[in-house]
């Protein structure tokens, strides 16, 4: 090849056909498919991931971010993803994720609160949280609005087992000793429980929310009555103590029974969440109810023991309760009256004849004159001793026919009933009678008289004269005793006794039955009285007429 024919490297390639393609390169394919896939994945994963809620709690101790579980029947539903306080610092905030299948759960009344160990005097819970660490419960509603804000419990929820029990409300004066977890008792077996517990929004008591496990909710109808049986229940009666306890348990944390009182009928069963009261005791849930009357009593003296509620009292039978006891003042004369309302239940009286019941202690009409009968046949209110260990005083209503008349007075809508003064009143003034009596009497100077009495008695026996009537005294004792030996004058003193006694009977029937001839029965004892001690004095004085007879006699 000659120089002229070979050519320059920039020639050569000025000589190259270069072409420009255009289209879609085969390369781009791969990014492409993975920012497709990631994408997918990124949006799965989010669609995956459930619903996000935050709950309150007061603390959270235990409870850690990307570890504590949300638990459901000890099926985990989520997972705690971050822990926080509030912006006022007093609570704490948990974030928690939970699986797509809990959403339907995040509505409002669904309750959350952390499961910790749990030791009650009913029973032990949460005892798998020492090896597996704490974690968040949760007890969804059935429905209501969706929420994914909640504030937690301070404490597990009363959680009712599948068993289709009911759940019932009691209204109480106060909580007594029932606590949380207090046993619900029938006929001694335990037949559910005490849920919670909460004041009335008025103050005025407290409402208490049961549970009952099905069937025995079956033996609670309309009628049924509910009470406390905590602590052991003392009670005196004539037939001397009794105790009545129901379980441990019961002493321990209180309890509650229910029952129905033999005068009542089986009614309809109540349904869930019916109201009932709770009584203090069996015997106050068994009280029959009554129609009543409202009466009041003033009493002039002391009323010291008498406490409302005390029982009112008709010969041993309760009729009725005290209401109220107040003090007034009559601001006019200053005198002090201390009236004391009561309620009487007049069903507790079985009217025969024509006076209607409904009308005895009514304060209008018939009512009015009905008692005003009562009255002036001698019915009185007094005051008297209930127990004499406690001091204790009720009011008691009886006939006593010797009582000054009184007329009845109407105040408002209540009788007047007239009273008369306790036993121990009566008592009182006839002591301080007594005591006036002695603080009148002169006690100085009958002190000095008795001193001077003693002194001139002293005198006496230091007389010479003294041994000569001692002599004399002597021998009158012993003749007197030689009279006693003798046989006919203890036949004498034999009838004497036999006719005294028979006096005394003749005394004894004469004071149930008197006869015309009392006066002259008396008299003749009184002449043989007065001949016998004629006797007696002459056979003192002639002892000798025992076996000489009278001198006039021979």
């Amino acid at each position: 090849m000659t120089a002229s024919q070979q050519n320059t490297p920039e020639e050569e390639i000025a000589g190259v056909d270069v072409s420009q393609r255009t289209g879609f390169s085969i390369i781009w394919v791969i990014p492409l498919v993975a920012l497709i896939i990631g994408s997918w994945m990124t949006v799965k994963t989010y669609m995956d991931q459930g619903p996000l809620v935050a709950i309150e709690f007061k603390n959270a101790a235990g409870v850690i971010a990307k570890k504590t579980k949300v638990r459901m029947r000890d099926v985990e539903i989520g997972v705690v993803e971050q822990v926080l306080l509030s912006d006022d610092m007093a609570r704490v905030i948990v974030k928690a994720r939970l699986t797509n299948e809990s959403e339907k759960m995040l509505v409002e009344g669904t309750r959350f609160w952390v499961e910790v160990p749990r030791v009650t005097a009913t029973e032990v819970k949460g005892l798998q949280t020492i090896l597996s660490g704490v974690f968040i419960g949760i007890d969804p509603a059935e429905s209501g609005q969706e929420r994914r804000k909640f504030i937690g419990l301070d404490k597990p929820p009363f959680l009712a087992n599948e068993d289709g029990g009911r759940f019932f409300n009691l209204h109480a004066d106060s909580r007594g000793s029932v606590n949380e977890g207090s046993p619900v008792v029938y006929r001694g077996i335990d037949v559910g429980q005490v849920v919670s517990y909460e004041m009335r929004g008025d103050g005025s008591g407290v409402d208490i929310r049961i549970y009952i496990k099905a069937p025995y909710y079956e033996h609670i109808n309309l009628n049924t009555r509910f009470w406390e049986i905590s602590g052991i229940n003392l009670k005196l009666s004539a037939e001397g103590f009794e105790v009545n306890t129901e379980s441990i348990v019961s002493i321990l944390i209180g309890g509650i029974s229910f029952g129905l009182p033999d005068y009542l009928d089986q009614a309809e069963i109540a349904q869930e969440n019916k109201k009932f009261n709770l009584y203090s005791g069996k015997d106050q849930a068994f009280e029959r109810s009554y129609e009543t009357r409202e009466m009041v009593l003033y009493f002039d003296g002391s009323v010291r023991g008498l406490e409302i509620g005390a029982p009112v009292e008709f010969r041993g039978i309760k009729v009725g309760k005290v209401t109220d006891i107040r003090l007034q003042f009559d601001q006019q004369d200053f005198a002090i009256r201390i009236p004391v309302y009561i309620q009487i239940h007049t069903d507790r009286f079985e009217m025969i004849g024509e006076m209607d019941k409904s009308t005895l202690l009514s304060s209008q009409g018939s009512g009015a004159e009905n008692m005003q009968r009562l009255v002036d046949n001698g019915m009185r209110a007094q005051l008297q001793s209930g127990s004499l260990l406690t001091g204790a005083r009720l009011v008691t209503l009886n006939m006593y026919p010797d009582a000054p008349k009184a007329e009845i007075t109407i105040e408002g809508n209540r009788i007047v009933m007239p009273t008369i003064p306790a036993s121990f009143d009566e008592l009182t003034g006839g002591i301080t009678t007594i005591i006036n009596k002695i603080s009148a009497m002169p006690l100085e100077q009958i002190g000095a008289d008795l001193a001077g009495t003693v002194k001139r008695a002293k005198e006496l026996l230091e007389k010479e004269e003294l041994e000569q009537i001692s002599t004399d005294l002597a021998g009158t004792v012993k003749r007197a005793r030689e009279l006693l030996e003798n046989k006919e004058i203890e036949e004498a003193i034999h009838s004497l006794n036999s006719a005294l006694k028979e006096t005394e009977v003749f005394t004894k029937n004469i004071s149930t039955t008197v006869t015309p001839q009392l006066n002259a029965t008396l008299r003749e004892l009184k002449s043989a009285a007065r001949s016998i001690k004629a006797m007696a004095d002459y056979l003192e004085r002639h002892p000798e007429a025992l076996i000489q007879g009278k001198a006039g006699g021979r």
